[in-house]
């Protein structure tokens, strides 16, 4: 065997080494250094809240401002309908960033609950969805209050007035009046009729013994 032949042998056994060495640092690799994190969509509906009970004429506030902007559509839907089926509620040809998508006119249906549908769609024929749940209370009673949005992951609940205190009626208890000071007591009356009547029928005697002597 010639040198030129050994000299081939070592440079197999280090490419082999040196592939062995790259299939080690592979598989030491994190997975998910290799999976990138997932974008969140630009698209979302800010107001109502979410399970918030709305009424009347309904202001829509949304972000649909992307990257080649074509139109926005909005839709409304019932809950848990297996159909899948959505209405129509507006289009919009200009982008938004938490503005005004639509006026949603909730007097011309039943008291529900249901769900906004965002759709926009951008010039190259991507699409972005974004949905939300409300409570339509036109017509019925609002069982429950809105959930409070969580800040930090903390829910705030919104204050509770305090009751006011209430007074209990009490009956109101009669005053005796102070004695008359005018008052003669009955004794003395008694003696006054005595006397009035004595005074009066000598009165009488002395008129009739006038008139005999006449």
């Amino acid at each position: 065997m010639n040198g030129n032949f050994w000299a081939g042998v070592r440079r197999w056994v280090v490419l082999l080494g040196l592939g062995l060495a790259a299939a080690l640092l592979v598989g030491r690799t994190p997975v998910h250094a290799l999976t990138p994190a997932p974008t969140p969509s630009p698209v979302r509906i800010t107001a109502p809240r979410p399970h918030q009970a709305v009424q009347g004429r309904v202001r829509v506030l949304g972000v649909t401002d992307v990257s080649d902007f074509r139109q926005a559509s909005l839709y409304f839907g019932y809950a848990n309908d297996p159909t899948q089926t959505w209405f129509l509620i507006a289009v919009r040809h200009i982008p938004a960033h938490d503005a005004l998508i639509a006026r949603w006119d909730t007097t011309a249906i039943t008291d529900g609950d249901y769900v906004l549908r965002l759709v926009v769609v951008a010039a190259d024929g991507r699409r972005w969805e974004a949905t939300l749940p409300v409570r339509v209370r036109n017509y019925t009673p609002v069982e429950t209050p809105t959930p409070a949005p969580i800040v930090g992951g903390t829910p705030h609940p919104r204050p509770t007035a305090t009751p006011r205190p209430t007074a209990t009626p009490r009956r109101p208890t009669p005053t005796p009046l102070p004695p008359n000071p005018a008052r003669l007591p009955e004794p003395t009356l008694a003696r006054a009729g005595v006397y009035g009547a004595g005074a009066l029928l000598g009165l009488l005697l002395v008129f009739g013994a006038l008139r005999r002597e006449r």
